[in-house]
């Protein structure tokens, strides 16, 4: 996930217990965002307390960002961050708008199948209790147990 700033997963946890303690998370929506790039970052945010992630710059790529942060200066040569009609013409936007489509298609499914392997039927029933730890700085961070042991 993200490594500025605060990262999401520590974040995600940080604020969970902190609504609880002051008897808010049934009422607050915790939605998450930042690095969440396919399905198993998806489910990991989800297990680890988040309601809902959003994704930004992962479907920014899909639809053919290249990722160079000069959105800002609206001449983007791929024809997305630009009212440049010149520029905009280079982007086919229903084309784009499928490859979203499929790109989201794809990340839930791949949520959805880790889900069901960890015997759950929903993805919010998936819990930290179901997802390992690949390293230990991810085991620190965020209190889930290694995998192996």
């Amino acid at each position: 996930m993200e490594h500025t700033g605060i990262p999401t997963l520590a974040a995600i946890i940080e604020v969970d217990k902190a609504l609880k303690e002051v008897n808010l998370r049934s009422t607050v929506n915790l939605v998450a965002g930042g690095g969440i790039r396919n399905g198993v970052d998806l489910a990991k945010t989800i297990a680890l307390g988040a309601d809902a992630v959003y994704i930004t710059t992962s479907v920014l790529i899909s639809i053919g960002c290249k990722t160079c942060q000069m959105c800002f200066k609206g001449n983007c040569r791929k024809g997305i961050a630009t009212q440049d009609m010149t520029l905009r013409h280079r982007l086919n936007y229903k084309e784009r708008g499928i490859d979203v489509g499929r790109y989201i298609k794809v990340m839930t499914e791949e949520a959805c199948m880790l889900v069901q392997q960890g015997g759950n039927t929903h993805i919010s029933k998936i819990e930290k209790q179901d997802i390992k730890s690949l390293s230990l700085e991810a085991s620190a961070l965020t209190g889930v147990e290694m995998a192996g042991s």
